[in-house]
């Protein structure tokens, strides 16, 4: 049976939402932080935004609407993520890897994709060396799948690993367990 009457005003004959408000005083704690409508003058459109340097005009709990919006995501009006360093460099020096690494994933139906920064992290973790030889200044190292995409592997991260062109000739698609067995399943 549905409950009628909103837990801050018995009044309020509305159908009741969750944590026992009804949507028009649930959507008004979650914009003004507060239901009371004498309150939502203060916090709308007199005056401007909370951050003294911003000079745009308010919108929700005093600030405009980018700082509310930070406010909302991140906890912090002024809050955010972190922007990479050196994204530029990183997508031109990955580009041609993860394209190619992408679209064979693809033809071959696996799931997944990686990113430029996602193979920056994998080729930085293994110092930018071989995993299997453990050689640095090889050339150019390529990118393997350690459980081949021909064999099942997903095309993510945490499948990847940075191989030299002798190793990865060598491994062709077999998995780590049957190089080290002997087993011979080259395909």
């Amino acid at each position: 049976m549905a409950r009628t009457g909103c837990r801050l005003w018995e009044e309020c004959e509305q159908y009741v939402h969750a944590n026992g408000y009804c949507p028009m005083h649930l959507e008004r704690i979650k914009r003004f932080g507060s239901p009371d409508p004498s309150n939502l003058r203060n916090m709308t459109t007199e005056g401007f935004c909370l951050i003294g340097w911003c000079g745009k005009p308010r919108r929700s709990r005093g600030y405009c609407g980018a700082h509310y919006q930070r406010l909302y995501r991140y906890g912090d009006p002024l809050g955010g993520p972190e922007p990479p360093r050196g994204l530029r460099r990183v997508q031109k020096k990955y580009r041609k890897a993860v394209t190619s690494v992408n679209a064979a994933a693809a033809r071959r139906g696996a799931k997944g994709k990686v990113s430029g920064l996602a193979l920056r992290d994998k080729f930085r973790y293994w110092g930018e060396r071989c995993y299997l030889c453990k050689r640095d200044n090889v050339g150019v190292l390529e990118v393997d799948h350690v459980i081949p995409v021909s064999r099942g592997g997903q095309n993510l991260p945490a499948n990847i690993r940075p191989i030299c062109r002798t190793c990865n000739m060598f491994k062709g698609t077999r998995t780590l367990a049957e190089m080290k067995g002997g087993t011979e399943q080259d395909g």
